[in-house]
C-alpha cells in the first residue's frame, strides 16, 4: 500500500525561487504548495494570495441568454471589485432545476463559481450552492444524506444514520428569510447533507459542530442574498491551502511547514475549528537556510517544466504537451547492461509507469494522454502495466480514465481538467 502525502511545504512563490531567471521575475501575490510523500514530492500547487474565485458565492445579474448553446452569461464581481462575466450552462433537459421560472434578463441569480478562469474562457457557475467542511458538504435544493464514493462499510454508515438522525430533521429543512413586503408564507429549502471520506476518522460530536456551523453560514449567505442588489460577492473561497486541507483526509498528513507568518495564523485558526486534526504545523525560521532551499523547491519546479525526466534505472521518459493531448516516450537510454532484453524493458517500463503516474499530478496534466511504453511483445507484459497503471490512477485525487492499449500499442488514459497545468499556473494570468 502506497505511503500517505505526509508533509505539506507552504512557501512564497517569486523570482527568488529561479535566481537569474529574468522571465520570471514578476511574479507576486502568490504561494506554492509542495505535497511530499517520504521527501519525495507528489504535487505542486500555485495560489494567488487574494484566493481563487472557485468556491466563492455570488448574486449574479443575467446579461445575455444564448438558447443555442444551452446557456446565459452573467455578471459577477472579483475580488477587486471589478465586474466579470461568467457562463451559466443550463441544467440537462428533464432535471429537476428546469421546473423553476424561465430566466429573463435582468434576474438575480445565486451562483457559485465552480471552475475558475483559464486563460481566455469565463469562469463557470452553477446555482447548486455548496458549502464544504472537513467532514460535511451541505448543498442547497437536494434532499437526504448520501456518502462520499470513496466510503468504506456498510455498517459504519447505519451508524452515523442514526446518530445523526436528530440533525438531519433540524437540517432537512432551512427557513428563508424574505424580503419586506413579500409573502408572509417563507418558502422552504432542502440541504442535503454528504459525509466526505474524512467523517469516518471523525467523531459523532465533530460531526455534529461542522454541522451547525455550515446551517449558520448557509442562512446568512441567503439572508444576504434577499438584502443586496446584484451583482455583488456574497462569500469568498478560502484560500487555496485551506482547501487542500479540506480535501484531504486530516489523518494522511504528519506535517504542515511554512514559512509565512499569516498562512501560519490561517491554519492555526482552521486546526481550531475544525476540532481534530493531527498533523503538526511548523512556523520555520531560518534565514541562513531558506525553507525554498531546504526542499529545493526551484530546483524542482525546474525539472517539472522540463519535458525529459531520468529513470534510476538509467531509462528516461520525454513528456510532450499539446493543444489536442499530452504525449509520453518511454525509453531505456542507458539501461542496457547486466539484463537479457526483454527483463530490461519490463522493468523499464514498470519504472516509467510509476515516474509517469507521479509526474501527471506533479505537472497537472489533463485531458488526452497517450503513452508510449518500450514494446512488449508478451500480453501478460502489457496486462501488468495497464494494473499498475489503473492502481496509480484510484490514488490520484482527481479523475484518472486508464483505458486500454491501442492497435498501435500506445496506452490511452484521460485525467480530469480542473486547474491549469503547472506552466500555466506560473504564468501571471491563468492562476
Amino acid at each position: 500500500m502506497v505511503s500517505p502525502l505526509n508533509k505539506l511545504i507552504i512557501t512564497s512563490f517569486g523570482a527568488h525561487l529561479f535566481p537569474g531567471n529574468s522571465e520570471k521575475a514578476s511574479l507576486p501575490g502568490k504561494k506554492i504548495m509542495l505535497y511530499l510523500r517520504d521527501q519525495k514530492a507528489f504535487g505542486i500547487e500555485i495560489f494567488r494570495e487574494e484566493g481563487d474565485l472557485t468556491g466563492s458565492i455570488h448574486l449574479g445579474r443575467v446579461k445575455n441568454i444564448l438558447r443555442n448553446i444551452n446557456g446565459a452569461f452573467l455578471d459577477i464581481l472579483d475580488y477587486s471589485g471589478h465586474v466579470i462575466p461568467c457562463f451559466y450552462p443550463f441544467p440537462p433537459e428533464g432535471g429537476k432545476k428546469n421546473e423553476e421560472a424561465p430566466l429573463r434578463e435582468g434576474d438575480s441569480l445565486l451562483v457559485q463559481v465552480i471552475k475558475d478562469r483559464i486563460k481566455s474562457k469565463a469562469p463557470i457557475v452553477s446555482r447548486s450552492i455548496s458549502l464544504r467542511g472537513t467532514y460535511v458538504v451541505l448543498t442547497l435544493n437536494k434532499e437526504g444524506l448520501s456518502f462520499s464514493s470513496k466510503w468504506i462499510g456498510k455498517k459504519s454508515k447505519e451508524n452515523l444514520r442514526r446518530v445523526l438522525a436528530e440533525e438531519m430533521r433540524e437540517l432537512s429543512e432551512i427557513q428563508e428569510i424574505t424580503k419586506p413586503g413579500a409573502s408572509t408564507e417563507a418558502k422552504k429549502m432542502s440541504i442535503g447533507i454528504t459525509l466526505r471520506t474524512a467523517a469516518q476518522q471523525g467523531s459523532p460530536s465533530a460531526i455534529k459542530k461542522e454541522l451547525r456551523y455550515l446551517k449558520k453560514e448557509m442562512e446568512r449567505i441567503l439572508q444576504l442574498r434577499d438584502y443586496r442588489k446584484a451583482p455583488v460577492l456574497l462569500k469568498r473561497a478560502e484560500a487555496g491551502y485551506l482547501e487542500v486541507l479540506r480535501k484531504i483526509s486530516p489523518w494522511q498528513l504528519e506535517e504542515i511547514i511554512t514559512d509565512d507568518e499569516e498562512v501560519y495564523k490561517n491554519i492555526a485558526s482552521y486546526f481550531e475549528t475544525a476540532d481534530s486534526f493531527p498533523a503538526a504545523l511548523r512556523l520555520y525560521k531560518d534565514s541562513r537556510l531558506p525553507l525554498h532551499k531546504l526542499y529545493r523547491i526551484g530546483t524542482l519546479l525546474s525539472e517539472a517544466l522540463g519535458s525529459r525526466v531520468w529513470l534510476k534505472s538509467g531509462g528516461y521518459i520525454v513528456i510532450e504537451v499539446t493543444e489536442a493531448l499530452t504525449s509520453i516516450d518511454v525509453n531505456t537510454g542507458k539501461n542496457i547492461k547486466g539484463m537479457d532484453p526483454a527483463r530490461t524493458i519490463r522493468e523499464t517500463n514498470k519504472e516509467a509507469a510509476e515516474e509517469i503516474s507521479r509526474q501527471l499530478r506533479l505537472r497537472n496534466l489533463s485531458g488526452i494522454i497517450l503513452i508510449d511504453f518500450i514494446d512488449m511483445k508478451k500480453r501478460e507484459d502489457r496486462e501488468e502495466i495497464l494494473l499498475l497503471m489503473r492502481k496509480r490512477a484510484a490514488e490520484d485525487p482527481v479523475k484518472v480514465q486508464v483505458l486500454d492499449f491501442t492497435r498501435l500499442c500506445l496506452l490511452e488514459m484521460t485525467r480530469q481538467r480542473i486547474k491549469g497545468t503547472l506552466k500555466e499556473q506560473m504564468s501571471e494570468k491563468s492562476v
